[in-house]
């Protein structure tokens, strides 16, 4: 007798097959409605959607554990023999990411108080002049356009540095499922609960009128998330050989930067979007891929101890290229302008773009070797904010907004009335209401105090909550 469909899957599938079509349909009506502002239509972000949902179809009842043990122990090394080096660099990597978390809080308030650059999820204090001796000026080029930099491409090499030592360990099949729980639950709820509710929220706050005109669905700082999800689920799937490189030095990093930020200027040039990864001039895909792919080299070519073994010529040539090229960007940005600088020509832009590779790779080894050499042992506060970091990123969609609100009161107590406008194409609302430039300094200091105060013990003790600690 031929059993029916019904009996080839267990009562928990069959009650997930429902719930699966129920997403589904939910999901499509998302794409396509227009009841919000936008609707939610960011195609790798539906991707990863359903990815989710497969990855979550219950299974059968997994083998032993023995048998698992016996098939996942060969193919990685002997606990023993690399639990002390593993232990004292993960210090050095924390620090890494901390350092790059707290520039990314930083780049995003300095945008909200006028510097350039985009900011849909949080409110703006424009500024009419980006040129010349002006906070927006001066912080774009001396602190947010060296950001731009590296900071980005650091987190995805110390993603990496993790990637192939946990996928030796988990399988391809487990090491997916993880990377979709782990990085896919925190985009997923951004996308389709927080960027909506937060931006229909500052609407009301700040415009008045119905929240549903508008709430927008936006990866916003997801878009990393979203981006490491697939460059790891693209290793696990490839059949890549396992290479071991020697370190290179400085220079050699620098001239490789320096091709890949040639390449950054000519995707700028063409416009060029892929991965929710914006067009930057500076530190874009192909610097998010190369540190990636470099991460993944990076532990079993002894990199890691290589980058605290560097010699004093090699890491002050580094120090010293990026100096010259930070003062560079800083006298020379204010003085051209940031549209002068990014005319519409060619070669102009494959130049500048040249030159940000110079500054990426130089500062990039400047801060890895820094922090392998000065910020590689353990301390309790370390402990915490390395905890604390993964939430710290994500959280910061709500954190941020909800305290550059709070200075509202303190100009109105100045009596500085400003008042917000919603401007399409990414920029959310903006004031372009004249603020003394002193007071939008203290209101800058004020809201990265407040922030980082706020945001590190918060997300240490978010993660520790019943399901959450699961995933951050």
């Amino acid at each position: 007798q031929q059993p029916s469909w019904c009996g080839l899957l267990t009562p928990a599938q069959r009650l997930y097959c429902g719930f699966a079509l129920i997403a589904e349909l939910l999901l499509i009506w998302l794409w396509q409605q227009g009841v919000t502002h936008s609707p939610a239509s960011d195609q790798w972000v539906n991707t990863i959607a359903h990815l989710m949902l497969i990855s979550l179809y219950p299974r059968a009842k997994a083998p032993p554990l023995t048998q698992q043990s016996a098939r996942v122990q060969p193919n990685g090394p002997p606990a023993a023999a690399t639990a002390g080096q593993a232990k004292a660099r993960s210090f050095f990597l924390d620090s890494v990411k901390i350092l790059c978390t707290e520039l990314v809080l930083i780049h995003h308030i300095s945008i909200a108080f006028g510097a350039f650059g985009g900011l849909s999820w949080a409110p703006i204090f424009a500024t009419a002049d980006g040129n010349g001796n002006t906070f927006s000026a001066q912080v774009s080029f001396w602190l947010l356009a060296p950001n731009q930099c590296f900071f980005m491409c650091l987190l995805f090499f110390v993603a990496g540095i993790f990637t192939p030592s946990s996928l030796e360990r988990k399988g391809v099949t487990e090491f997916v499922r993880d990377k979709l729980k782990r990085i896919g639950w925190p985009l997923i709820i951004s996308y389709f609960v927080v960027s909506p509710l937060m931006t229909g929220l500052l609407g009301v706050v700040l415009g008045g009128g119905n929240m549903l005109t508008y709430m927008n669905f936006q990866a916003s700082v997801t878009w990393f998330l979203a981006t490491l999800l697939i460059f790891s689920i693209a290793y696990a799937i490839v059949p890549l050989p396992h290479v071991s490189l020697p370190f290179p030095s400085s220079i050699q990093i620098i001239l490789i930067c320096a091709a890949l930020g040639a390449v950054q200027g000519w995707m700028f040039y063409l416009n060029v979007t892929f991965f929710d990864i914006c067009p930057n001039i500076n530190g874009a895909l192909p610097f998010d891929v190369a540190f990636f792919a470099a991460g993944c080299i990076a532990k079993r070519s002894g990199w890691l101890e290589a980058i605290q073994q560097m010699s004093p010529k090699d890491y002050w040539l580094a120090r010293t290229v990026c100096l010259l090229a930070w003062v560079g960007v800083g006298v020379a940005g204010p003085l051209i302008g940031a549209s002068n600088l990014l005319a519409h020509n060619l070669c102009q832009i494959v130049l500048v773009g040249t030159f940000f590779g110079v500054l990426t790779g130089s500062l990039s080894v400047s801060v890895l070797h820094f922090c392998a050499v000065h910020c590689n042992s353990a301390s309790r506060v370390q402990r915490i904010a390395s905890e604390a970091q993964y939430a710290v990123y994500v959280l910061q969609v709500i954190i941020i907004p909800c305290v550059t609100l709070s200075f509202l009161p303190i100009l109105s107590s100045l009596g500085i009335a400003v008042k917000f406008h919603f401007v399409e194409g990414g920029y959310g609302f903006t004031s372009f209401d004249k603020i003394p430039d002193w007071l939008r300094i203290v209101g800058w200091l004020y809201t990265i105090a407040l922030v980082t105060v706020i945001s590190w013990p918060l997300g240490y003790f978010f993660r520790k909550l019943p399901l959450v600690r699961d995933v951050l």
